[in-house]
């Protein structure tokens, strides 16, 4: 995924522009799913440009209007036209049918909007054709490619997707026989990248990360950058089972186009690959517009289950020296809920630092005052357990500090 947040300048004095709204419910697709009570909101500007306030010492109040929350049901569930978890055959030499991807490389960036070369080596029997697709993670089809056969053995095409889509997917090569069954099959994993001159309608998820661990039972942290959603609406959700089964849902008004966020409790029976979702507008529509990252979900139990993330304020933000920050973010096993903040300069000097405890679905916050005297690139360094043993982690984001104008 590529994509920045955008410059963030902290104004003080300026309420109107103060906290980012959001109401965290958890929904779980089967009834047995416990769901767990709300968890302080995320919270949400307003303004097309980046807010010039991010919040100060003030406690993240409650949403003023209701959340929407979309109850799953068996018809939410898309249904699949390819499997997205798909084995690799041998790739050379070709002893029998047989197919193999060579470009795109893996994890490679396709951009809406621009051509995709995909390519590779077949081996075609009597009456077997090849086909080549791109399937999101969830197995939707989002474009086929035009294929051409070379001599050697070799294949070649292009492939183009949706505005609607991006995130993570597939490109899948299968032989197939007269029957469309299929005989052979390859895949590879790529990102897709929203075209940046695509200007009237977006939606972009930044965190979670592809790939990225996070731990059932506790808050997985959305953020991003939305242009135009339809009814102002976002929901965020988790599936699982091959990214097929919908396990929780979040929706939420926006007050308009900008920098959003959002905490969603992950089920506890949730356990290795998934999907985190963000949507808005209706599937099939034209104004839809979807981002699916594939994350792996593990059990409090497992050993690597340790982490801490600083959601607020978000990398590159501008803070001004004199006021006070409200920093939160989510941990996961963080000994004693305890979370340590510590603000640097540049130069290695301490800025400011202090403590604060996690709740039980790891949400944690503290609002630390800046110095007047306080200035230039700083970073900011959550911590959580020992260094010495494997209860420790962190998270290090870089912001900018500079009298407001």
């Amino acid at each position: 995924m590529s994509g920045k947040v955008g410059m963030i300048k902290i104004l003080s004095g300026r309420p109107d522009l103060l906290l980012i709204l959001l109401s965290i419910i958890l929904v779980a697709c089967r009834t047995e799913i416990e769901v767990p009570t709300l968890v302080p909101a995320a919270q949400v500007p307003a303004a097309e440009a980046p807010p010039t306030q991010l919040p100060t010492s003030t406690p993240v109040p409650t949403s003023t209007s209701t959340p929407i929350v979309d109850t799953p049901t068996p018809t939410q569930t898309p249904t699949p036209t390819v499997t997205p978890v798909i084995p690799r055959i041998e790739e050379t030499p070709f002893a029998q049918s047989g197919v193999n991807i060579t470009s795109p490389r893996e994890n490679a960036e396709i951009v809406q909007g621009h051509e995709a070369f995909v390519g590779g080596f077949v081996q075609l029997g009597p009456s077997e054709t090849l086909s080549v697709i791109l399937v999101s993670a969830t197995g939707q089809t989002l474009a086929v490619a035009d294929v051409d056969l070379h001599q050697f053995s070799n294949w070649e095409g292009t492939l183009d997707f949706p505005v609607s889509y991006s995130g993570s997917a597939w490109v899948v090569a299968r032989v197939l026989d007269s029957d469309a069954g299929i005989i052979a099959q390859d895949s590879q994993a790529v990102a897709l990248a929203r075209n940046p001159e695509v200007e009237d309608r977006y939606l972009d998820l930044y965190r979670p990360e592809v790939g990225k661990a996070v731990v059932a039972g506790y808050n997985m942290f959305f953020d991003g950058w939305v242009h135009n959603p339809v009814n102002n609406l976002i929901a965020i959700s988790l599936w699982s089972d091959n990214c097929q089964v919908q396990k929780a849902v979040q929706s939420f008004r926006l007050r308009g186009s900008g920098y959003w966020q959002g905490f969603l409790v992950i089920p506890s029976d949730v356990s290795g690959p998934a999907c985190a979702i963000a949507h808005f507008g209706e599937e099939g529509e034209e104004d839809r517009r979807e981002v699916q990252i594939e994350v792996d979900v593990l059990q409090p139990s497992a050993d690597d289950a340790v982490g801490v993330l600083v959601g607020n304020p978000p990398p590159d933000s501008v803070v001004e020296p004199g006021s006070t920050l409200l920093l939160y973010g989510t941990s996961y096993n963080a000994p004693d809920g305890e979370v340590r903040i510590t603000i640097l300069s540049e130069d290695g000097r301490l800025v400011t630092e202090g403590i604060t405890s996690a709740d039980i679905f790891g949400y944690w916050e503290l609002s630390l005052f800046i110095p007047v005297e306080a200035g230039g690139v700083t970073e900011i360094a959550a911590e959580i357990g020992d260094k010495d043993d494997d209860s420790y982690a962190e998270h290090r984001i870089v912001i900018q500090i500079e009298p407001g104008s």
